[in-house]
C-alpha cells in the first residue's frame, strides 16, 4: 500500500515515507549543499476571533546526492549531526557518504512523534560518535552516529513508488534512492 505521506510535500525533497519505502534507511554520497527557504501557510485564530493566515518561512540546508533526484532538506538537528562528522563548513561535506534513516520527531512540540528523517551515520565512521543536541527552549538530548555499510551504487533494491520496490525500475525512476537497508 502507498502512504498518503508520499504524495504531499515537495517533489524534490526526500521524506521519511520515501525511506520507509526502501527499508528505512539509505546511504548516498553528498554532491552539493545549498540554502533553501520553505514557506508554510497555517490558519490561526486572531485576537478578535477571526481566522488569519500565518506564513512561516523556514530556512534549511538543501543537500543533493550523486545520482539521486531527491534532496534532503536538512533541519538544525540533522545539520548538527553532519557537522560533528565533517565540520561546520558546508564546502567540506560534498564527497562524503551519509546514511539517513526514517525516525520519529523526538523534541517536544506539535510534531513530536511524527515521521522524520534523521542522520544515522556514515560508512566513513570508525566507531560510534555521540552528539549533544542543544536547541533553544528545548531540553538537551543526545544522538549517536554509527558506522554504516557502504552504498552499493547498483540497483539492488530499486524503487517504483511502492514499499515493495521493483527490480525493473531504472536508476532515474522512483524516488532516486535505489539502495535498500544496509546490514
Amino acid at each position: 500500500m502507498t502512504s498518503w505521506r508520499t504524495l504531499v510535500g515537495s517533489s524534490e525533497t526526500l521524506s521519511a515515507s520515501d525511506l520507509d519505502a526502501v527499508g528505512g534507511h539509505v546511504t548516498a554520497v553528498i554532491e552539493s549543499v545549498n540554502g533553501a527557504k520553505f514557506e508554510e501557510e497555517t490558519r490561526a485564530d486572531s485576537r478578535d476571533g477571526d481566522e488569519a493566515v500565518v506564513k512561516k518561512v523556514d530556512k534549511k540546508a538543501l543537500i543533493a546526492f550523486k545520482g539521486k533526484h531527491l534532496k534532503l532538506a536538512a533541519n538544525t538537528i540533522n545539520c548538527l549531526l553532519i557537522e560533528k562528522m565533517w565540520g561546520e563548513e558546508i564546502e567540506n561535506w560534498p564527497g562524503h557518504s551519509l546514511t539517513m534513516m526514517s525516525d520519529k520527531v523526538e523534541v517536544a512540540g506539535r510534531f513530536k512523534g511524527q515521521p522524520c528523517i534523521r542522520i544515522k551515520g556514515s560508512p566513513e565512521l570508525t566507531g560510534p560518535m555521540t552528539v549533544a543536541i542543544k536547541l533553544p527552549r528545548r531540553k538537551p538530548f543526545n544522538r549517536t552516529l554509527v558506522p554504516t555499510a557502504k552504498a552499493t551504487g547498483g540497483t539492488e533494491t530499486a524503487i517504483s513508488g511502492d514499499a515493495g520496490g521493483s527490480a525493473d525500475t531504472g536508476a532515474d525512476e522512483g524516488f532516486g534512492f535505489e539502495e535498500g537497508p544496509e546490514s
